[in-house]
């Protein structure tokens, strides 16, 4: 950056060099113009004589550079804080007309899925956490209600929601709430779990009763914006489909199972074990799980689904001496048979180390009043 030094400097300047006698060579120009410029004689620099200029000027001098330099950063600084508040401003206002912009979206989503009917007041609309609409149904089976989403519809199906198809009693009404909003990177068990939260909430909302295409946009609400452009790009499925809510589900269904390899899920399924410290139920609540993910049998039935699951659980339990009652088991014996099989043998154990485990309470119990009653005779004997 460079400053302007005024006038009055170039004076004081030339006062601090004038004791200096400089000199100036001859004028050279045209022959015209000689008689015009007249040159001052040539003087040899007599350097005897000359004295060093004043310390006082050439501090002077520095310490008004340095005060200009001071002011000009304290222009800069002050020239940068105020546009950052400029700025600042800046987005303030368009963050504010952006939320204008968002609530007369919304106002325009509820008078489509209104149906006519009078919603709740738009006040309360930024205070709903849950991305769909929170319909509520009546008593007698009315027609239901539509009520407050959280925001616009880029924002309901973005934001995540826990919260699950409950029902609650408010002003006399029941009120459903939403299922949590579905991820795209979800697993295929995560998403039968939100199959069934979703279709447990539109059982409670009637919402067969509504057109098929709001429908759909109660469905699109309650995914996420990955899981829109997987269905319109990946599933070619439009938001204007002709398509049901089921078959749009069934579609998903099987994209979310065919994102993991049929072998893969096969092989875990095969090679599931019971943890040491786990029990029963447990194990074959996560055998099950496992079981949905794989195509088990591709015709007929349900015996063959029951002969490999009947194999796995053989293979898959620890205790020695169940296993050698599940092979007395005869072979025609059911999946059900089995399953009770192993549950009443794992109650039995636990009932019999319970009562195995009493007797040596007791004689622990007996052994601390034994002790006790020793060292009081003890130091009976001792005073006596």
């Amino acid at each position: 950056m460079f400053f302007d030094i005024p006038r009055t400097v170039d004076i004081f300047f030339l006062k601090l060099v004038s004791p200096f006698k400089m000199p100036f060579p001859a004028a050279r120009g045209s022959e015209d113009d000689e008689e015009e410029i007249a040159s001052p004689p040539f003087e040899t620099l007599d350097t005897t004589h000359l004295s060093p200029p004043p310390v006082d000027a050439i501090s002077s001098l520095i310490r008004y550079l340095e005060e200009s330099r001071l002011s000009a950063d304290n222009r800069r600084i002050q020239d940068d804080e105020e546009r950052c508040q400029r700025d600042e401003e800046r987005r303030l206002r368009d963050n504010e007309a952006r939320r204008k912009e968002e609530d007369s979206r919304f106002q325009v989503l509820v008078t489509l899925l209104s149906s006519g009917h009078r919603p709740h007041s738009a006040s309360s609309a930024r205070d709903i956490s849950s991305p769909p609409p929170i319909l509520g149904v009546g008593a007698s089976g009315a027609t239901p209600k539509v009520a407050s989403p959280a925001t616009s519809t880029a924002l309901l199906a973005a934001s995540p929601a826990a919260a699950t198809p409950t029902v609650a009693t408010s002003a006399g009404r029941h009120v459903a709430h939403s299922p949590p909003t579905l991820l795209a990177d979800s697993s295929f068990q995560v998403f039968r779990q939100w199959r069934r939260l979703w279709e447990d909430y539109s059982t409670m909302l009637d919402s067969q009763r509504l057109p098929r295409h709001k429908q759909l946009i109660q469905l699109r609400m309650a995914v996420s914006l990955d899981v829109q452009r997987i269905l319109e790009h990946t599933l070619g499925i439009a938001p204007d489909t002709s398509l049901t809510v089921t078959e749009v589900l069934d579609t998903l269904q099987s994209h979310f199972k065919s994102q993991r390899n049929e072998a893969l899920r096969r092989r875990e399924l095969l090679c599931c074990k019971q943890a040491d410290g786990e029990s029963f139920s447990d194990f074959f609540v996560h055998l099950k799980n496992l079981a949905e993910e794989v195509d088990l049998c591709t015709g007929n039935a349900m015996t063959c689904a029951e002969i490999q699951l009947k194999m796995v659980l053989l293979m898959g339990v620890r205790d020695e001496e169940l296993i050698q009652r599940l092979i007395s088991l005869d072979t025609g014996a059911s999946l059900q048979d089995v399953v009770t099989c192993c549950r009443s043998f794992e109650a039995t154990r636990h009932t019999a180390s319970a009562i195995y485990s009493s007797p040596s309470q007791l004689r622990a119990m007996s052994t601390y009043k034994k002790g006790r009653r020793s060292k009081i005779r003890s130091r009976l004997a001792l005073r006596a």
